[in-house]
């Protein structure tokens, strides 16, 4: 079994939990979209934007955003547009995280939780948002990723990944984070096919470059241990 100081990744990895989901959501929405929205990545856009695209988008008739979302992960290249003055009134919520990383110039990774959600599912969140650090990370890792996931039709299961809300250049980053920590109601209900072939080579994989299994609880906990945990309070 590997330890954490075994797993290769160039960038530094930065947990930082909140006290509840919507203190989660709310204080890193714009961050996370601008990463991965299909609508919104690597554009500047101001809250009230978003919210009258998510709920066109999602055809839910109502923002849910702060209830939908539970885990959050992004390169620490998305800060750029938002300490340069692009993004403009920024709320109190992003300022303070912000400050967070203030005076840190070298690239890291950000994955965030809340606290209070079930600790299984918090067990796999967290899980789910590593292995997305570990993929953005490490180039050779991600290849091999794409390697197998190009060897099957996936094309229900892509599909599904972009209609629960994914800009289509992280869809592979994201099938292959799903597949090995769980899948969601949404893709569940397509009835996907080959999800478990897909799975068998994901984890073979994995284990084969970081010398873990991350379907298992000692590899979770081995993941767990990859990142430097900050405790973040919006009050």
């Amino acid at each position: 079994m590997a330890n954490a100081n075994d797993i290769d990744s160039p960038f530094e990895i930065y947990h930082v939990r909140f006290k509840t989901q919507y203190k989660l959501t709310s204080s890193l929405l714009r961050f996370q979209e601008h990463y991965e929205s299909p609508e919104f990545r690597n554009k500047v856009f101001d809250l009230e934007e978003f919210m009258d695209w998510y709920v066109t988008s999602t055809k839910h008739g109502t923002f849910s955003y702060y209830e939908d979302w539970s885990g959050f992960n992004f390169p620490s290249s998305v800060f750029q547009q938002f300490c340069n003055g692009s993004f403009k009134n920024l709320t109190r919520k992003e300022e303070k995280f912000l400050a967070l990383f203030a005076g840190m110039h070298h690239r890291f990774y950000v994955i965030a939780t809340y606290e209070n959600a079930n600790a299984s599912d918090q067990e796999q969140t967290i899980a789910h948002e590593i292995i997305h650090a570990l993929y953005f990370t490490n180039a050779k890792y991600a290849e091999q990723v794409n390697t197998i996931l190009s060897k099957y039709d996936l094309e229900k299961f892509k599909t599904s990944i972009k209609e629960m809300g994914y800009h289509p250049d992280v869809i592979n980053d994201e099938c292959n984070a799903y597949i090995l920590t769980g899948l969601s109601f949404q893709i569940k209900r397509k009835n996907v096919k080959n999800v478990r072939d897909v799975k068998k080579e994901l984890i073979e994989l994995f284990i084969k470059e970081f010398g873990i299994n991350p379907t298992k609880k000692k590899g979770k906990n081995v993941l767990s241990k990859l990142v430097k945990e900050f405790q973040f309070d919006t009050e």
